[in-house]
């Protein structure tokens, strides 16, 4: 089988807050997950990925990332494309660094706060101190694409530019760094309140961005993050949640060809949860706060 893309989701904590973060981690959402190579091992022995992305909340906070990356590398040894989507302000660890360099992973590094920043400073700082000396290869400016589709074809949104800085560790590790001041929307329209949009399905999944930002957590397949974070972070919150997401069930390691095809092609009913119209899904700027962080503008 093949699955052009897929996130490994590892822990709903973040050391930032930030206003509109699409996996609701601006909600002190807590919880981690633990590697285990057996909710994996059949799902590697027939299933080839292309692309492989671990993120959170903030993955480099989850003491089992070492794990992850491990893992993931001996079971898909022919993905070549595998990275660690980070907002950067912890990565000092250096056995994570060695693995990285030694099962060819790179870093995608998202700088959330507007230049000139302190923050954006310190994590650079913080990053040439403990993996550096970092070597810049080159700096560009480039469109924010999504791909849409399984056969990867891609859609651009409109205007969206980020620019992004090519570098690299002492060890050789590649490093892109994004200025990305901007999120997508999340699920609640009413982001106080935690109250869902209540969107045509069909419309939602036409314009979404995440229809391709399928997850992986213990071992299962989510279409997207929202259908599994959604009911997680208002259980915690002690809020009901609508029951459609009770009926969910995503794919295990017993899934087809056409149950991966089907993950990005067809709406779900709880797409009805996410904004109906591409205007609602443009990119908008969102107010970052830090946890905790020393940092004033």
């Amino acid at each position: 089988m093949y699955l052009p893309y897929a996130e490994f989701y590892i822990t709903n904590v973040c050391n930032y807050s930030c206003h509109n973060c699409n996996r609701f981690n601006n909600y002190d959402f807590k919880g981690s997950y633990k590697w285990d190579n057996s909710y994996y091992e059949k799902w590697a022995s027939k299933t080839k990925i292309r692309k492989i992305n671990i993120l959170g909340g903030e993955p480099t906070l989850n003491p089992n990332l070492p794990n992850f990356v491990l893992g993931i590398s001996k079971l898909w040894p022919d993905t070549t494309n595998k990275r660690i989507n980070t907002n950067g302000a912890n990565l000092k660890s250096k056995l994570l660094h060695k693995l990285l360099k030694r099962y060819n992973w790179r870093i995608e590094l998202n700088l959330h706060d507007l230049p000139p920043s302190k923050i954006n400073k310190h994590v650079i700082q913080e990053l040439n101190k403990h993996w550096g000396p970092l070597k810049l290869i080159k700096r560009t400016r480039k469109k924010v694409n999504l791909m849409t589709k399984r056969d990867e074809n891609t859609q651009s949104f409109g205007d969206n530019m980020v620019t992004q800085t090519r570098m690299e560790t002492s060890l050789g590790v590649v490093i892109l760094i994004n200025e990305m001041t901007e999120f997508h929307e999340n699920a609640f329209i009413d982001k106080e309140n935690m109250i869902l949009y209540d969107s045509d399905p069909n419309d939602a999944h036409k314009h979404c961005t995440m229809k391709t930002c399928h997850h992986f957590i213990d071992g299962k397949l989510y279409k997207c993050g929202v259908v599994k974070l959604v009911p997680d972070i208002m259980k915690q919150k002690n809020l009901s949640y609508p029951s459609i997401y009770d009926q969910y069930k995503p794919l295990d390691d017993n899934s087809t060809q056409q149950d991966l095809d089907n993950l990005a092609e067809n709406s779900i009913p709880q797409c009805t949860h996410c904004p109906g119209s591409k205007e609602e899904w443009k990119l908008k700027r969102f107010k970052l706060d830090t946890k905790g962080n020393k940092f004033k503008r």
